[in-house]
């Protein structure tokens, strides 16, 4: 027996709802293997909002009959059915809101249509439909919301979204952005606006956690049990081991959405430590929509972290987390060469941005010192 469509997902978190130790415990996740496969938005709609396309476009048609008709006038839509059903793609756009955040899945569909005699007569016909379609979906990502309705069909091809999408990235089925050239020139100018108001002079610098403040995202210092790892950024709930910068001690910490998790060691180096923070904003910032994806599943997945690559290991280009790795180095340039020496007169502090946007160490005053969220 098919199950009926939701609109919020099971896995939502409401602050007004009083949690017990056991519960909390279940809340804050520890980390999963790696190897875990992240959600599509076609696995979001399926498997979490139980929608079926074709239900969705039976139930639109039986509320818009005109834009299917095929008969002339006297004739009423009696019935209709899906015979034959294809998704052929996604299709968003980055720039949205997150309470009203519009995907469009496009498909292909063979529809048969019965339509009656609207004088009551005995008299049906029947004929078939073959066209493709857009179906637009509408969710609102708050985390304590996480709902999904389904909005309408779009009928016109001039209306389609590759159409009418003409701002920014368009996103994959994913919900990351498929970067061209020019957008990670748009995107970097916009970053660069948005973070100063004075960044309208050419080579203005950025501090990276007043970038990170200003996306409403914090920073802590951490250990890593996993050799290699730079940093991790979390999109959920979870525990990290979370370094007291005053005494050194380690502690397992519960760890809240939207935390920048810093390797420790990487604070007694400005430069490394300034371009992995900015690298870590640049995933909270391009693969936003993604993070926001993946919290509706209920997985244990909350957080993505960043290693250094390993020597000979070909990466795999059509996986989503690699690809969120190349458009983070796209969009930032390498660190200028250091020196040799470790103190921080001798190194050079500065990563770049491409297309002009600087980045500089905000307030780091000795080696070992970083701002806390």
């Amino acid at each position: 027996m098919k199950e009926a469509a939701i609109s919020q997902s099971p896995y939502v978190i409401n602050p007004e709802i009083f949690l017990d130790e056991k519960e909390v415990e279940k809340l804050y996740k520890l980390r999963i293997d790696e190897t875990y496969r992240p959600y599509t938005v076609f696995d979001v709609l399926s498997k979490v909002f139980r929608r079926s396309y074709s239900d969705d476009l039976l139930s639109y048609i039986g509320q818009h009959p005109d834009e299917f008709r095929i008969f002339e006038d006297g004739w009423k839509l009696a019935r209709a059915w899906v015979n034959e059903l294809y998704v052929l793609r996604s299709e968003a756009g980055f720039f949205q809101n997150r309470e009203d955040f519009q995907v469009d899945i496009i498909i292909e569909a063979k529809i048969k249509l019965e339509e009656t005699r609207k004088d009551g007569g005995i008299f049906s016909r029947r004929e078939s439909l073959k066209g493709t379609y857009c179906l637009r979906y509408s969710f609102d990502f708050t985390p304590c919301k996480l709902l999904c309705r389904f909005i309408k069909v779009i009928t016109k091809k001039e209306e389609f979204p590759e159409v009418v999408l003409a701002d920014g990235p368009r996103l994959d089925k994913y919900l990351l952005p498929i970067m061209q050239s020019k957008d990670y020139a748009d995107l970097a100018g916009l970053i660069h606006k948005d973070c100063y108001l004075s960044a309208l002079r050419e080579n203005t610098t950025i501090d990276p956690l007043i970038w990170i403040d200003q996306m409403g995202r914090t920073v802590r210092c951490g250990m890593f049990p996993e050799n290699g790892a730079l940093g991790e950024y979390f999109f959920g709930f979870g525990t990290a081991d979370i370094v007291d910068q005053k005494t050194g001690m380690v502690r397992n910490e519960r760890i809240d959405p939207g935390t920048i998790i810093l390797n420790w060691e990487l604070t007694k180096y400005a430069g490394m430590m300034n371009s992995t923070l900015a690298h870590e904003a640049t995933h909270a910032f391009l693969g936003q929509w993604f993070f926001r994806l993946q919290m509706t599943h209920g997985h244990d997945y909350c957080s993505y972290m960043c290693k250094k690559s390993g020597i000979g290991v070909e990466p795999d280009y059509h996986s989503p987390l690699e690809r969120m790795e190349i458009q983070a180095n796209t969009l930032l340039c390498n660190p200028l060469p250091v020196s040799n020496h470790d103190d921080l007169q001798n190194i050079s502090t500065r990563v770049m941005l491409k297309n002009g946007i600087h980045l500089l160490p905000g307030n780091v005053q000795e080696p070992g010192h970083v701002r806390h969220g």
